[in-house]
């Protein structure tokens, strides 16, 4: 084989161009053409172009390294919104950082070789989803894309941003198609954009035969606790102070009993400037009222704000609550007392006792506040037992007490009468 410096240099590089090489794998002699030595650092990565990085688009939802994936084959490049990409590319670099420093910015996302298969986006955000795969998030850039995606081809991932054109060199026409409510812009750069009009909440829109675009408002009305003032202008909206419909009167009624110190209320704020402002209850300049004290004369014991104190009635007492709210007071009063005699009797034998009150005892009020009772003993039986009998020989009676002691009684007539006559007597 002649020397290399031998032959002719060849300046213009076809295609088909091609020059002996030797493949690695079996180190055998190979003829490679310009073509595919072009195509092997393209797809490689192995020219280095700053802030461009190459990736293979599969199908599958596992990208390897080199390869993204997400969109069906065939899709528009357009439609793209999210894409799962590898955190290397087809170069073997880690593009992690360079990704998320890109979060904001717009990228291009074009087919190699083919320069007019394209997608001009923003990306929204760029997440790890695990073992080295990234979810892309992406927004189209109004009219930046043309094609579709091919399964199995590279793509190259760029940062492009398009220049920004002089607008102050800019004409527009302005045209209001009929029959619509929007607004056709022609721009001497070629440009044409619509604008149409919406009417928001209370607004109309209406255009009538000289292109001409009306705007008018709907009446407002006002609510409860608002005063609409109506010039032929303007409509000045204001709260209302005054009269049944003012601001406080018209608000929701309080439907408790007892306000607590925890709500809040509006008032004018002097030493702020006269601006309104809100505080609690509690925050009154009144009486830091706490508890009342409650006395028997002996303990006490604290009434807490908002708690109920009730009296009880002891015996033979009634208490009534006159009234009602603040100006409610407690009558307390002795009850009547009805008192019912009883009589009996009683026939004691001698030596028997019986009970008797002796003496009973009330303080100033009328109260009974002792009794006293005696037990008396009656006198034991002191009855004599007499015996009569007749004298023996004679008509005298023999009268002997307790079968001992005797007296005579003696009979003697006389005309018309009997005399009894005591003849012996034993004292």
């Amino acid at each position: 084989m002649a020397r290399i410096s031998s032959y002719p240099r060849e300046l213009d590089i076809a295609d088909n161009d091609a020059w002996i090489g030797t493949e690695s794998s079996n180190r055998s002699t190979k003829n490679f053409t310009a073509a595919t030595v072009a195509k092997y650092l393209n797809i490689n990565g192995k020219i280095s172009i700053s802030a461009q990085m190459g990736f293979k688009f599969i199908l599958n939802n596992s990208p390897a390294n080199g390869e993204f994936s997400g969109p069906a084959d065939n899709s528009n490049i357009g439609d793209i919104t999210t894409l799962q990409v590898s955190s290397i590319d087809t170069s073997g670099q880690n593009t992690v950082q360079f990704m998320g420093y890109l979060i904001g910015s717009d990228i291009l996302i074009s087919k190699q070789n083919d320069i007019n298969t394209f997608g001009h986006f923003t990306i929204s955000s760029y997440v790890a989803n695990g073992a080295g795969v990234y979810t892309l998030s992406l927004a189209l850039i109004t009219g930046g894309s043309n094609g579709i995606l091919n399964k199995n081809v590279f793509y190259d991932f760029a940062v492009f941003t398009l220049s920004t054109k002089n607008i102050d060199d800019l004409t527009y026409d302005l045209d209001v198609p009929t029959g619509t409510t929007s607004i056709n812009l022609a721009g001497s750069d070629g440009t044409n954009d619509a604008v149409e009009l919406f009417g928001g909440t209370n607004i109309g829109i209406t255009r009538d035969n000289a292109n001409r675009i009306t705007f008018t408002g709907s009446a407002i009305t006002a609510g409860t606790g608002i005063a609409i003032v109506t010039t032929s202008i303007d409509e000045t909206i204001s709260i209302n102070y005054s009269g049944t419909n003012n601001a406080i009167l018209s608000a929701t009624a309080y439907s408790g009993t007892v306000i607590p110190v925890t709500n809040q209320i509006w008032f004018d704020d002097v030493g702020a400037g006269n601006i309104v402002s809100y505080a609690p209850i509690d925050q009154l300049p009144f009486d830091n009222y706490n508890y009342w004290v409650l006395s028997n004369g002996t303990s006490t014991t604290n009434i807490s704000s908002q708690a109920t104190t009730e009296f009880l009635a002891g015996a033979y007492i009634t208490i009534a609550l006159n009234g009602a709210g603040s100006g409610g007071n407690l009558t307390i009063s002795h009850n009547a007392t009805s008192k019912t005699d009883t009589t009996s009797t009683a026939s004691p034998s001698p030596g028997g006792t019986v009970d008797l009150v002796s003496s009973l005892t009330t303080n100033t009020e009328g109260h009974v506040t002792d009794i006293e009772t005696k037990t008396v003993t009656w006198p034991s039986d002191t009855d004599t037992n007499y015996i009569l009998n007749k004298a023996a020989g004679s008509t005298d009676l023999i009268l002997s007490a307790d079968g001992t002691t005797q007296n005579t009684i003696q009979f003697a007539g006389t005309t018309n009468e009997v005399t009894v006559t005591g003849v012996t007597e034993d004292a």
